[in-house]
């Protein structure tokens, strides 16, 4: 029910297209079925990513060729950033059943792992979100924008292009979506204790934050190394803005012309998911 008025009302607001609408509800029956704190935390990068998108969007307009009025994410931008929040939850669902757990590798190995890539890779997606999006919204001659590859300054709106400011908000993002999940987990667990429904092994609860921080950063940083190479970036010197396939009047900055942005996201998020378990695993275990 709640998952319904949620994607009716972001259809209304422009959030949503009425494909992404299915496509978002399926993701979250499916997220929410498997553990709430994967739901909080794909409702927090529904939510704070959406606002991102909103912030400033006439500045946006004046660069970006393809810019959607409120964003307007359809079911291929919804696959591509929730399909392995998606997949992952299934697995969870299948071997551990459904329901809140701590992340907790010694004693709970497989739902550990499952959840984590939960969290690494909807905390990816929203620390690429705000880097692209709050990272272009100010002015270019106070944000230096550098590609990443070539290491010279570029057009915001280049694909692979990083700054400063936009580094430190996706890590903000990814530390959003890690505190998302602390704050259910957390309630979770007191609720548990308050009802005597017993109590878990594990006390340590505070990697999690650092898991979406770290998630948002590398997240964002290799969205845009795999976005300076695999996506074309050109100038329109007609329209004055950015490209993002060859054509009359626009003069190539760099990359080719092999993926899409929904591919680079969608890959993005595969190596966070596959790497977010790892290193988690090797963090825990230097602190256990």
């Amino acid at each position: 029910m709640i998952l319904t008025i949620i994607s009716r009302k972001a259809y209304r607001k422009k959030s949503l297209s009425y494909s992404g609408c299915y496509a978002a509800f399926f993701v979250g029956i499916i997220v929410s079925y498997s553990n709430f704190c994967h739901l909080c935390s794909l409702l927090a990068f529904f939510y704070a990513s959406n606002k991102a998108t909103k912030f400033r969007q006439e500045e946006k307009k004046k660069f970006d060729s393809e810019y959607k009025q409120g964003g307007q994410r359809d079911w291929l931008q919804v696959i591509s950033n929730g399909f392995f929040a998606t997949f992952y939850s299934i697995f969870y669902i299948i071997e551990c059943g459904h329901g809140e757990r701590p992340i907790d590798f010694e004693h709970d190995y497989k739902s550990s792992w499952y959840s984590v890539a939960v969290l690494a890779s909807l905390s990816c997606s929203c620390g690429d979100t705000f880097s692209s999006e709050l990272g272009t919204a100010f002015d270019h001659s106070k944000n230096k924008v550098f590609h990443i590859l070539k290491l010279k300054r570029v057009p915001k709106g280049t694909n692979g292009g990083i700054s400063l400011f936009g580094t430190v908000v996706s890590a903000l993002g990814g530390l959003l979506i890690g505190l998302s999940y602390y704050s259910c987990l957390k309630l979770s667990l007191w609720i548990r204790e308050v009802f005597e429904l017993g109590r878990f092994e594990s006390e340590m609860h505070w990697p999690i934050l650092l898991i979406g921080l770290f998630s948002g950063l590398f997240g964002s940083l290799v969205d845009s190394l795999l976005g300076a190479y695999f996506q074309y970036s050109g100038f329109n010197s007609r329209t004055k803005k950015i490209q993002n396939e060859p054509g009359p009047n626009v003069e190539h900055i760099s990359g080719y012309d092999l993926l899409s942005n929904n591919q680079v996201n969608f890959l993005s998020c595969l190596i966070l998911a596959i790497a977010g378990p790892f290193f988690s695993l090797k963090f825990y275990k230097i602190f256990s």
